[in-house]
C-alpha cells in the first residue's frame, strides 16, 4: 500500500504532536541544578582546605623571605620574633583542622550534588526518550493489526481445511476464531515490540532495562490490555459509522473508545488502581488524541 505526500505529512504532525506532548506534558519537573558549577564549587572548598593544611608549612618561609632580601634593625627585630615555634601544625582537634575537616565535607557535597543532578537528568532524558520511542511504536499499529488481519485469515483458511472443518461451516464460529486470532497476533505484536522499544532505550543510555521476568510480566499487562482494546474498538464500530461516513474518522472514534474504555482502564487496573483512577485523565485522552491523529497516516480499512 502507497503512502500519499498528505498521508505522509499526517505522521509528521503527528510526531511532532507526539514529542511536545511527551517532552512538555508528560514530563515530571525537571531536576534544576548545574552539575559542572557544583564540581567548580568542590574544587574551590577542596583548594581551600589544601590551604588551611598547608599553611604552616608556608607561613615561616613566607616570613623569613623578610629578612633574606632585607636588612636594618626593624628586620633584625621581626626575625628575633618571628619564629618556626609561631606556626605549629595545626592539632587534629585544632580550629584548623576543623576547619579543613569542614572544607573538605562542602567539597564532598556538592561532588555529590553534582552526581545526584546528573543521574536524576539522565533519566529524565531517558524516559522521555522511551517514552517518545514508545509511542512512534504504537503509532505504526494500523500496520501490526492488518499484518495480524492478514495472518489470523491465513490460519482461518488452514484450519477450515482441517479437523475444525464442519465447525467452521458455521459463520459465526468462523467469525470468532478470526477474531480471536487477529486479537491475539495483533496484542503479541504490540505488546513484544513496545516493550523490547523500551527496553532497548534504556540499555542504549546506559540505564537498567529491566530483568526478564519485569518485561515479560510488562509485556502480559500490554498484552491483556491490547485485547480489550480490541474487543472494545470493534464493538465502538457500529456507533462509529452511525456518527459519521469518513471512515478515517470512523476509525478515530473506535480508536478513542478503544483506548479510553478498553486499554487505559484494564491496563490501570493490573497495576492495582480503581475507583475513579480508571477514568481517563485530560492528559491521558490528549495523548490518545495525538496517537490516533498520528495513525491517520495509514488509510483506514
Amino acid at each position: 500500500m502507497s503512502i500519499s505526500p498528505g498521508r505522509a505529512s499526517i505522521y509528521g504532525f503527528g510526531a511532532l504532536g507526539l514529542a511536545a506532548f511527551v517532552f512538555k506534558m508528560l514530563a515530571v519537573d525537571y531536576p534544576e541544578g548545574d552539575p559542572a558549577k557544583a564540581r567548580l564549587a568542590a574544587g574551590v572548598w577542596s583548594r581551600l582546605a589544601d590551604d588551611i593544611e598547608r599553611s604552616p608549612d608556608r607561613s615561616y618561609p613566607a616570613a623569613a623571605a623578610v629578612w633574606r632580601t632585607s636588612s636594618g634593625q626593624g628586620v633584625d627585630a621581626f626575625k628575633s620574633a618571628v619564629t618556626a615555634g609561631l606556626y605549629p601544625q595545626p592539632e587534629e582537634a585544632g580550629y584548623a583542622a576543623k576547619l579543613a575537616r569542614r572544607c573538605r565535607q562542602n567539597s564532598a557535597a556538592c561532588t555529590d550534588f553534582a552526581e545526584v543532578i546528573e543521574t536524576a537528568q539522565h533519566a529524565y532524558w531517558t524516559l522521555a526518550i522511551a517514552n517518545f520511542a514508545s509511542f512512534i511504536f504504537i503509532s505504526t499499529f494500523p500496520w501490526q493489526a492488518g499484518t495480524a488481519y492478514e495472518i489470523a485469515q491465513f490460519l482461518t483458511r488452514r484450519a477450515q481445511a482441517g479437523v475444525l472443518a464442519k465447525l467452521l461451516e458455521h459463520s459465526i464460529a468462523r467469525i470468532v476464531l478470526s477474531k480471536l486470532t487477529e486479537y491475539t497476533i495483533g496484542s503479541a505484536f504490540f505488546a513484544v515490540g513496545d516493550v523490547a522499544v523500551v527496553a532497548g532505550v534504556k540499555a542504549v543510555r546506559g540505564e537498567d532495562p529491566g530483568s526478564l521476568k519485569e518485561n515479560a510480566t510488562q509485556a502480559l499487562k500490554e498484552f491483556a490490555a491490547s485485547v480489550a482494546f480490541y474487543g472494545v474498538f470493534d464493538a465502538a464500530a457500529p456507533l462509529a459509522r452511525q456518527a459519521t461516513r469518513n471512515a478515517d474518522v470512523q476509525y478515530f472514534l473506535s480508536r478513542m473508545a478503544g483506548g479510553s474504555l478498553g486499554y487505559g482502564p484494564s491496563y490501570d487496573a493490573m497495576n492495582g488502581q480503581e475507583g475513579t483512577d480508571l477514568i481517563p485523565t485530560w492528559k491521558e485522552t490528549l495523548g490518545r488524541a495525538l496517537l490516533y491523529f498520528t495513525m491517520a497516516h495509514k488509510p483506514a480499512g
